[in-house]
């Protein structure tokens, strides 16, 4: 069980009765900032629902940035952004027992039912009894505000640019937590809930320091303390929101589809040494060997989700080589774990060709996108091509697009307009005029916004797209393509 660190946080668990129902109540939580990857932040969440729960309500302490908000007041929370660049699902996605599908919707986080229920507890704030009996209360602290939360790292707090970033973005609420919460909770089948408390607003003019936060948040626990326990009160039991969960719990199915990896891997050299880099290559050139293969005379490509069945369709001959059994690949994600390259000649042309596939819709996190990239460059190919699963931000149809640059969760990979078309290879040019053709005129070199999968997007982290300019959006492996 790992433990909080953080100061306001217990780190204890507290088991009670309240109008017939068993309540557990976690005081404390986990942040990505105390060091602790994924499936630790996920930790409480998954023990909730092993420990019979069927709901979970996330509550948090957060900046606001809608208008009317003060210190000590209450937002419920619609929807989210992912500003952090990591998903805690990555690990366990392959896993049943933690996820109801592979595919992961994150609107299953906002259970309509739910959301409703905290709409007409909030709107009566103002004549409950215990409300009425309360001194010294804001009148905006009796109005439950609604809005999207932004999650960002930490542990620091944001600057006044990035607050203003963030607004113009469309932030209602921006924190260190309560996104892995949301999406471990409802991944195992519990209806979740978020309510958030504005400890501090985004045009503050004094700074910021964790005691205020504190100080400010109590302001909030009474009203908060009724609202929770309205929503106790109202919420029904049912068996088969029960039964949903029990299902991963008491997983039946297919027993190679639970994986075993370690959950904690010696840390990784980075940069790997050449040693090791060159071991990994002589690996694919004995696969190489076994198609009489001694250079590659044309691209890699990655082909991001295709099954290597579906890539082996392209060659005459092809040999698989998984990504697992390469010496000293690193294997964080799934991606790294059940990818693998197809080595062989491509039946079109017969060109000796290595494709990466069975890539999941996580990608490769940074460490693997570098050693494969390393590996590549050892193996002597000329040019590495990314074909990216991607959807339109606003609308449109699917389309191939040749793209100018690459956003990803803070950062910008431009490609050199001068640059372009100028590689003297021929399948470059090849490849290059084909995609031009392919793509609409209206559209020309779109900035692709990369999301961290395995997740699809909200309506929130489209907005933020679109405010940025970016045509279409994917869950892929983004570092791939940059490194």
């Amino acid at each position: 069980m790992p433990m909080s660190t953080v100061q306001g946080h217990q780190g204890s668990a507290l088991v009670a009765k309240y109008e017939g129902k068993r309540v557990l109540c976690w005081a404390g939580r986990l942040h990505r900032y105390e060091g602790y990857r994924g499936y630790k932040i996920d930790f409480i969440a998954h023990m909730s629902a092993y420990l019979g729960c069927q709901y979970l309500f996330i509550t948090c302490a957060s900046g606001g940035g809608q208008r009317g908000m003060v210190p000590g007041t209450l937002m419920l929370i619609t929807d989210y952004n992912n500003l952090t660049g990591i998903n805690p699902l990555q690990i366990v996605m392959n896993d049943p027992r933690f996820v109801s599908r592979k595919d992961f919707d994150p609107t299953a986080c906002f259970d309509p039912e739910l959301m409703n229920m905290a709409r007409e507890c909030g709107a009566g704030l103002r004549d409950h009894p215990d409300i009425k009996a309360m001194e010294g209360l804001n009148e905006l602290q009796k109005h439950l505000f609604e809005g999207s939360y932004f999650w960002i790292t930490g542990p620091t707090y944001e600057s006044k640019v990035e607050c203003d970033l963030l607004t113009q973005f469309g932030m209602d609420a921006v924190g260190m937590s309560t996104v892995p919460d949301f999406l471990a909770g409802a991944a195992i089948g519990l209806k979740t809930l978020g309510i958030a408390m504005v400890t501090d607003v985004m045009d503050r003019l004094e700074p910021l320091d964790h005691l205020t936060v504190l100080k400010n948040a109590e302001r909030a626990v009474p009203v908060l303390k009724v609202l929770l326990l309205e929503m106790i009160k109202r919420v029904p039991l049912r068996p088969e929101i029960r039964a949903a969960i029990d299902s991963h719990i008491n997983y039946q199915g297919d027993p190679s589809a639970i994986e075993e990896y370690p959950l904690v891997q010696p840390r990784q050299l980075l940069p790997p040494p050449t040693e090791q880099i060159k071991e990994a290559a002589a690996a694919v050139r004995k696969a190489m060997s076994q198609l009489e293969i001694h250079d590659f005379d044309s691209c890699c490509l990655f082909l991001d989700q295709l099954s290597y069945p579906e890539a082996a369709k392209h060659y005459e001959r092809c040999w698989k080589v998984p990504l697992g059994t390469l010496p000293n690949m690193p294997l964080y994600t799934s991606s790294a774990r059940h990818g693998c390259f197809a080595v062989g000649r491509l039946a079109a042309t017969g060109a000796a060709c290595l494709s990466v596939c069975g890539v999941g819709l996580e990608g490769f996190n940074n460490i693997e996108s570098y050693f494969l990239a390393r590996v590549l460059k050892e193996l002597g190919i000329p040019i590495v091509y990314s074909l990216i699963r991607s959807e339109w931000v606003l609308h449109g149809e699917p389309a191939v697009l040749p793209t100018s640059g690459v956003f990803y969760r803070g950062f910008m990979s431009s490609v050199d307009p001068e640059a372009r078309g100028k590689d003297s290879s021929r399948e470059q040019v090849m490849i290059d005029k084909i995609i031009r053709r392919l793509s609409p005129s209206a559209y020309p070199d779109p900035v692709l916004f990369g999301l961290e999968g395995p997740v699809q997007p909200t309506q929130t982290e489209l907005l933020t797209a679109a405010k940025m300019r970016a045509k279409v959006y994917s869950t892929c492996p983004l570092y791939s393509s940059v490194l």
